[in-house]
Parts: structure tokens; C-alpha cells; sequence
């Protein structure tokens, strides 16, 4: 397991594996905390709120990628473990992978299924919901507000998440490194949301849901709760 540094963490969760880890060497100027500081406040989404934080997580991953790619001696090493297939999330995952030789690989997302597009998945906001939207397409308007939302999400996605990684790969890897295909290219999707919860879309032989597969054994209440039930 490889983990590049970000965030002072007082542990990874990993019991068994391998870790190999990067301690960060650059500054960083806010943090999650304060970005989230009023996220149970907030009644509705603010569009510029959330262009703020994709733009600070974006810039972040781009920062963070840089460091890794000129990180000469991690990539050797990284290199010479000969690893025969990879497992990440889409930040620099694909220009690191080409960078040190790997060719086989699966995407994860934390989250539900984004950028079907970039998936080879059809965009169908006629009955399913943007991952940002406040309402069920089930009318005209609804429906052409779920249109506007999802494209505006794609944009979202791409222009502050993936954009600026995609620069980083250019200048590093090559100079017509495209994030879009090369996310296009992974031979799974593993989705963590359980299939039974999420809306009925079309998808491809390549998602997998995996929602739930780290649930651990359910315990039996303490007896002062369990009375109270």
C-alpha cells in the first residue's frame, strides 16, 4: 500500500499490508476543517462554496502529485516493487501508474458513481439524479433542472478535481497525457455504495459495487441502551 502524506493521520487502517509511506514536504495553507466549519449550518448547497472546496481539493491533489512525480527515489522504489496490478482513486493515480510501469489497474470511488461519461456509461439525467441535485427528475422541469445540474457537475468534476492533476501529468509524464482516457482505460470501477441503494442507471460489466463488504459483525448493545429500546 502506497500513502503519500497529506494530512497527519494518526493511522492508515491497515492491519496487514505492506505500507509505504511519503511524508509530505510542501506547506499547507487551509485545511478540511475550515472549509467545513459551517456544513451543518448550511440549508442549501451554494454553488460557490462547492467551486471553492473542488478548487482547494483540486490544487491540493495537483500539489501533492507534483511532489510525487519529481520524488525520484520514491518512484524507484515504488518501481522496483514490480507491482503486477494497481488499486486508486482518480487523482494522480493514472500519470504515477505510467509513470513507474503499470499498466493494469482498477479505479475506486469513495463515494457513488461519477463522470459516467468518462466511464464509457451514457448520461441519462431524464430519471437519474445528479449527485448534487435537490429533487427526483420526475417532471419537465425538474428534469431540465437535472439536465443543467449534471452538466454543470461534469464541469465541476473536471475543471478544478481533474484539470489541474492533468496539467501536473503534461509537464511530468507526457505532454499529451489525457486523465479522462486514461481513467476511461481501467479494467474495473469499484463503487462503494451498496447496489440496492443507489438509483437504477445504466452501467457497464466493469462497475462493481462493493458497499458494505468492510461492515464489520454488528455487537450487541450495552445494557443500559438496549433497555431504553
Amino acid at each position: 500500500m502506497y500513502l503519500p502524506e497529506f494530512i497527519n493521520n494518526d493511522g492508515n487502517g491497515t492491519k496487514l499490508a505492506k505500507v509505504i509511506v511519503r511524508p509530505r514536504d510542501f506547506p499547507v495553507k487551509t485545511s478540511f476543517s475550515n472549509l467545513q466549519s459551517n456544513i451543518w449550518e448550511a440549508k442549501e448547497q451554494d454553488i460557490f462554496q462547492a467551486w471553492k472546496v473542488a478548487s482547494f481539493i483540486g490544487n491540493a491533489r495537483s500539489t501533492i502529485c507534483k511532489h510525487q512525480l519529481q520524488d525520484q527515489a520514491m518512484m524507484n522504489h515504488l518501481r522496483a516493487e514490480k507491482f503486477d496490478i494497481a488499486l486508486g482513486e482518480y487523482t494522480c493515480f493514472y500519470g504515477l501508474l505510467e509513470h513507474i510501469g503499470i499498466d493494469k489497474y482498477i479505479t475506486v470511488f469513495n463515494t457513488a458513481l461519477l463522470g459516467g461519461s468518462m466511464l464509457g456509461i451514457p448520461s441519462t439525467p431524464s430519471f437519474v439524479p445528479n449527485y448534487v441535485a435537490n429533487e427526483f427528475p420526475n417532471s419537465y422541469l425538474s428534469r431540465a433542472k437535472n439536465l443543467i445540474s449534471t452538466i454543470l457537475s461534469d464541469m465541476r468534476l473536471y475543471g478544478p478535481f481533474l484539470s489541474p492533476i492533468e496539467n501536473v501529468c503534461k509537464d511530468l509524464v507526457r505532454p499529451d497525457f489525457d486523465i479522462k482516457e486514461q481513467i476511461g482505460k481501467s479494467a474495473f470501477f469499484l463503487v462503494n455504495v451498496d447496489e440496492f441503494t443507489d438509483f437504477p442507471r445504466p452501467i457497464s460489466h466493469k462497475i462493481v459495487y462493493i458497499g458494505g463488504m468492510g461492515q464489520a459483525k454488528p455487537k450487541p448493545l450495552e445494557p443500559d441502551i438496549e433497555t431504553g429500546f
